[in-house]
């Protein structure tokens, strides 16, 4: 398994495009990294999750509970190398609580994989609830 990350604060938000030129393929941004609302790009593949620009912030979730989403509909059956393992580089420009759990969830597949995880899910709930509200 690889899954990085790379903490850049010094680097302004970066478009969805310039992401997508700068990073290399199996990269996500999250919370800012990209000032654009949530997308991927199945051709690198490329993801952004962010609840900041771009969005409805009462409609779209916080970053964690859409890194929670992602894995369990199956972020890693494309995020892989070529021996099936996750794979992935993971970019932040902060650390507040929502991308330290985004980063647990997307770090720890294992953790986040299965719906029944009482602790996680309650724990995704209350933060996203919240970031979505504070």
């Amino acid at each position: 398994m690889s899954i990085r990350l790379h903490i850049d604060p010094k680097t302004p938000p970066l478009s969805w495009r310039e992401f997508r030129k700068k990073r290399p393929p199996f990269s996500i941004a999250i919370d800012g990294y990209v000032a654009a609302p949530p997308v991927y790009d199945d051709s690198g593949p490329w993801l952004n999750l962010n609840h900041h620009e771009g969005v409805s912030r009462l409609e779209t979730r916080a970053t964690c509970a859409q890194a929670l989403m992602a894995v369990r509909q199956g972020l890693y059956n494309r995020f892989h190398d070529d021996t099936g393992n996750p794979q992935a580089e993971v970019y932040v420009n902060d650390c507040d609580e929502d991308i330290c759990l985004a980063w647990l969830i997307l770090h720890r597949p294992d953790i986040s994989n299965g719906a029944i995880n009482p602790i996680l899910n309650r724990l995704v709930y209350m933060e996203d609830m919240l970031d979505t509200t504070a």
